[in-house]
């Protein structure tokens, strides 16, 4: 039987000229014909807008523009509302899709019966790999389960990996992506899944997603800037605590899980830019008030059931003298890598 419901792909555009027409090309070649394309250009500066023009020759994409820049999460969310599909999809211009992802999507929500499809994804640089994709394996879960694998970081938090219904989005205005902040997906996610019965997890033989790495702009790369260091970890830690008081909130069976995700986001993250406490002497206070987030957190809940590599590395936070012998040891061991 023909497939005839169509999936609405919502595609936020900025400044990518250089990947734009090898991205929309991959999603014009879809083998599953019923999609439309939702174009939005967030006030580009090259000639994106230009290139997204030229497929309008095709109905079923359509382009549209911010007069401001709206960043990312302003722009899905625009996005959202635009749509008119049965189903949502996300891409970034950026990135690339094998032929045929739509209709094995399509094809296993159906047969199903889930609410919600995520599966698997394969990084690439330059070279794309042009293989065909298949689903080599799958498991279904429940809600609860679902938010168990979310915490346990088992389930991608990436919006791109994911197909869903759009009514499940139009009737419930909370699962928009939070505007003004980086790491949009970090509270999207759980949003979405708070509104699900059952989820399919979806393994494909290469991946069902291309993610471009390496590209210049992310908003990850710091490069020794304190305005973009603080905002990064501001805007984590923000919407880290925005996540953890929501399913705190929502599923009280769940307490101790949830604690310690949290506690583990936390420390993960102050390690993980420990560096530049060191290298940038400006980033001190933002690292004070960091440390005082987790050792307030600390004190007023148990976490005697964290990982002992979490522990470690909270003593490392808590004694300053750690902390240098720390940095030394993880600077030398990035000299030794580089010299070999």
């Amino acid at each position: 039987m023909a497939l005839k419901e169509t999936v609405s792909v919502v595609v936020p555009i900025f400044n990518v000229e250089k990947y734009l027409n090898e991205s929309l090309n991959s999603l014009k070649k879809q083998t599953y014909k019923e999609f439309e394309v939702i174009m939005i250009d967030d006030a580009s500066t090259d000639n994106s807008y230009r290139i997204a023009e030229k497929y309008l020759t095709d109905k079923r994409f359509k382009l549209f523009k911010n007069t401001v820049n709206k960043g990312l999460s302003g722009t899905r969310n625009r996005g959202i509302e635009l749509a008119t599909g049965k189903y949502i999809f996300y891409f970034d211009p950026d990135d690339l899709l094998p032929i045929n992802l739509f209709e094995l999507l399509v094809n296993e929500i159906k047969l199903s019966q889930s609410d919600l499809l995520c599966f698997n994804y394969l990084k690439f640089s330059d070279e794309f790999p042009q293989n065909v994709t298949s689903i080599v394996k799958k498991k279904e879960f429940n809600q609860i389960e679902t938010i168990k694998l979310l915490l346990s970081k088992k389930l991608t938090p990436a919006p791109w990996a994911y197909l869903t219904y759009l009514d499940i989005l139009k009737e419930n205005k909370l699962i928009r992506f939070p505007e003004g902040k980086n790491f949009e997906d970090i509270t999207y996610i759980p949003y979405l899944i708070t509104h699900i019965n059952k989820l399919s997890l979806l393994k494909f033989d290469r991946g069902g997603y291309y993610y471009r790495v390496n590209r210049k702009g992310s908003i990850t790369d710091v490069n020794n800037n304190l305005k973009k260091l603080t905002r990064e970890i501001n805007d984590r830690v923000t919407l880290d605590t925005v996540k953890y008081e929501y399913l705190s909130k929502n599923y009280e069976q769940l307490t101790d899980e949830i604690k310690n995700w949290y506690f583990d986001e936390l420390i993960g993250l102050y390690i993980e830019k420990f560096n530049y406490l060191y290298e940038m002497p400006d980033s001190a206070n933002v690292f004070n008030e960091f440390r005082r987030t987790i050792l307030n957190f600390t004190r007023d809940n148990s976490v005697k059931n964290a990982s002992f590599k979490d522990k470690v590395k909270l003593q490392i936070i808590k004694n300053s003298l750690l902390g240098r012998i720390y940095y030394m040891y993880k600077k030398r061991s990035v000299v030794l890598i580089k010299s070999i």
